[in-house]
C-alpha cells in the first residue's frame, strides 16, 4: 500500500504468481509483460476495464488509494521512480534501482508520527531525500471530516540527507475533541503536491500507555565506506544502549545515548566493518530491539 507502482512493475519476482481470478497461479512476471486482454480491473473508477489497457495507458484522472501517495495521480507514479529500500519479502532491505524512469519523486518520506508532549500535540516526520521541495502543509481534520491547512513547515529544497521536521499543535489537550487526525501535503516549487497517510492522536494515549519504542536503520544494506543512521521513535525520554554484534556473537561496538520523546536520529561512527551480516541491538527501558543489517563493498 502506497508503494510506487512503477517499482513493483519493473522488478517483479519471476517465481511470484497471480492469486485469484482467471489467472490464478500464473506467473506474475509473464502477466505483467504480456497482460491478458481479457483480464479486468476490479473496483474503483476503472472497474471492469481491461488491465492491459490501464497499464499501458493509465487514466490521468485515476488516483492512488491509501499509503503515501493517497490521492495523487496514478499516471504520475507510473512515470516516476526513486531509490528506495524494499520492506518485507524476498528483497527485504535491498536497494531498488531502475534506470528507465524519466523523473524522481519529490520526497522520500521515511516516517510520520504523532505524540503528546505535556499539553501539546507533536507532529514529526523524516525524509531521506528531497527534490524541489518547497515544504509541507500540516493538515488537520475538522468536525466536517475535511482536512484543512493548520500550519506550514519549509522543506530543504534539494537534499540527499536525512531531515527531521517538527510541528506543534499547542494546548491541544484543551480541545473539546477526543481524537485528532493529521496528514501532510507536500508541495513542490512548481505547485505539484502529494498527500501522506493520516496519523492520529487520542487523549486516551496522553500517558503514552499504548505507545512503544521503535527503531530502523538507514540505509540497509549499507556500503562499507558509507554512513549508517539509527532512527529511533521513543514514547518518552530514555537511555539507550547500542551494540553491534557479528555473526559469531562478538560485540564490535557499544555505546550509550540519551533520547527525548519522538524521532531521534543517531549517527553511527565510522566502524570499517567488513562486508557481512550484522545485528544492532538497542536496549531501552521497556525491552530491546534487534535489527539485522548488511555491509556491502
Amino acid at each position: 500500500d502506497g508503494a510506487a507502482l512503477a517499482v513493483l512493475l519493473s522488478d517483479c519476482l519471476p517465481d511470484s504468481a497471480w492469486i485469484g481470478g482467471i489467472n490464478d497461479g500464473a506467473a506474475l512476471a509473464i502477466l505483467l509483460s504480456d497482460c491478458p486482454t481479457d483480464s479486468a480491473w476490479i473496483g474503483g473508477i476503472n472497474d471492469g476495464a481491461a488491465l492491459a489497457v490501464l497499464l499501458s495507458d493509465c487514466l490521468p484522472d485515476s488516483a492512488w488509494i491509501g499509503g503515501f501517495y493517497d490521492g495523487s495521480a496514478t499516471s504520475k507514479q507510473l512515470a516516476s521512480c526513486f531509490e528506495y529500500v524494499y520492506s518485507g519479502g524476498f528483497y527485504d532491505g535491498a536497494s531498488v534501482n531502475f534506470l528507465t524512469c524519466s523523473e524522481q519523486l519529490p520526497i522520500q518520506l521515511l516516517e510520520l508520527t504523532a505524540f503528546w508532549d505535556n499539553d501539546d500535540g507533536i507532529i514529526q516526520w523524516i525524509t531521506a531525500s528531497e527534490i524541489s521541495n518547497s515544504g509541507f502543509f500540516v493538515q488537520k481534520r475538522n468536525s466536517e471530516n475535511e482536512f484543512i491547512d493548520v500550519g506550514f513547515v519549509n522543506g530543504a529544497g534539494n537534499s540527499n540527507e536525512l531531515n527531521i521536521y517538527t510541528w506543534v499543535d499547542y494546548n491541544l489537550i484543551n480541545s473539546d475533541e477526543n481524537e485528532f487526525y493529521y496528514r501532510l501535503k507536500q508541495v513542490d516549487f512548481d505547485g505539484q503536491y502529494t498527500i501522506t497517510d493520516v496519523v492520529m492522536l487520542s487523549k486516551n494515549s496522553i500517558n503514552n500507555s499504548d505507545c512503544s519504542f521503535t527503531a530502523n536503520l538507514f540505509p540497509n544494506p549499507a556500503l562499507q565506506s558509507g554512513d549508517i543512521s539509527v532512527l529511533m521513535n521513543s514514547p518518552e525520554e530514555d537511555n539507550i544502549s547500542i551494540f553491534i554484534i557479528d555473526a559469531l556473537g562478538r560485540t564490535l561496538y557499544n555505546a550509550q545515548t540519551s533520547v527525548h520523546s519522538g524521532l531521534v536520529l543517531y549517527q553511527l561512527p565510522e566502524l570499517n566493518l567488513s562486508p557481512a551480516k550484522y545485528n544492532i541491538m538497542l536496549i531501552h527501558s521497556s525491552g530491546q530491539i534487534v535489527l539485522p543489517f548488511i555491509i556491502t563493498k
